[in-house]
């Protein structure tokens, strides 16, 4: 029984980080996009949840991927 509580808790901390990370790199995000994109582009403004997910498809895409073979 102890190790399923272990286990809630940190299943909890995880989707805790998961919703701060996204938050904290969310909002810049968002905030830059709405700054310059609408006015440049002519595109629509985002709220900080696209920031996040923008940030995070950006990261997939053009992440430095180092390898570990020599």
């Amino acid at each position: 029984m102890k190790h399923f509580i272990e286990l809630g808790i940190t299943f909890l901390v995880g989707v805790a980080v998961v919703i701060i990370t996204s938050f904290v790199m969310g909002v810049p995000v968002s905030l830059l996009w709405n700054l310059f994109c609408p006015k440049v582009f002519g595109l629509a403004r985002i709220d900080w949840i696209d920031g996040a997910v923008l940030y995070i498809l950006c990261n997939l895409l053009f992440a430095n991927v180092k390898s570990t073979k020599s």
